[in-house]
């Protein structure tokens, strides 16, 4: 089912196709759609099959990749896929150079950015703080999906050493305390925080001076548009996230 992509801004300028990373149905809308080029923006290991589809494309289309560099490593098989494109395209120059040095491969730099009119400081930071019973409170925050990869729950036991500590520290979560995804067999970040003695109470309640950890309500349905992300972003003091490894971490340069 081809359909018109929208989000929290109204309709995107693109149409979404039915696909994932396993290649599936490329070939049929390359063919059928014959675009005068195809990009992607991921890493390079989830679609090492570039080379051998292309071969499948009717009107050779240029290829373009939009490719991050998040550590000190080429690993294998990432030269393999960038020499298949036409294009390469790093996000940063840490990313150009070392693959440039690594591989030979030559690529141009744009760097991977976000918009500072949406994600900036708010002049009345110090209100919301104490509108949300943050006020007096070193809060550390984390944004980002309640997945494996981004491993939300390590950052739980991380939390409760330093709150042993820090009486004043509190911690707010922009995330989907049952989201599927999540990792360890948790789906339910609430029964984790009052297991390892986060929050006296389940689901944590926000006047509990003994509920360490908040949610900011906002869950896999509901999700929230970037100016109330925000300020989600002014409440905090820092932004932790405890990720086993990011492409670029738009979170990160958000906050």
């Amino acid at each position: 089912m081809v359909r018109q992509a929208n989000s929290s801004r109204g309709f995107e300028p693109f149409t979404m196709f039915p696909g994932n990373y396993e290649c599936g149905t490329i070939t049929q809308v390359v063919n059928n759609f014959k675009p005068q080029l195809v990009a992607w923006l991921c890493d390079a290991f989830m679609v090492p099959w570039i080379a051998q589809k292309k071969k499948e494309w009717k009107d050779n289309p240029k290829t373009l990749f939009y490719f991050p560099v998040d550590s000190d490593d080429i690993y294998l098989g990432m030269d393999e896929t960038l020499a298949s494109v036409d294009f390469r395209v790093a996000m940063s120059r840490f990313g150009h150079n070392k693959l440039k040095k690594e591989t030979g491969l030559d690529s141009y730099v744009i760097p991977h950015c976000v918009d500072v009119q949406t994600f900036h400081p708010l002049a009345n930071r110090d209100q919301l703080r104490k509108d949300n019973g943050l006020d007096g409170k070193f809060v550390i925050g984390m944004v980002g999906r309640n997945q494996s990869r981004k491993n939300p729950q390590r950052l739980l036991y991380i939390l409760k050493i330093f709150f042993d500590n820090h009486p004043d520290a509190v911690a707010m979560f922009h995330c989907d305390p049952y989201d599927p995804m999540s990792s360890t067999g948790k789906v339910d970040m609430y029964k984790h925080a009052k297991e390892i003695g986060l929050n006296d109470h389940y689901p944590g309640r926000n006047d509990c001076p003994n509920c360490r950890l908040r949610f900011t309500g906002y869950n896999m349905g509901n999700q929230a548009n970037p100016p109330t992300l925000n300020t989600i972003y002014n409440v905090f003091d820092v932004h932790a996230l405890s990720t086993t490894g990011e492409g670029f971490g738009i979170t990160t340069i958000e906050a």
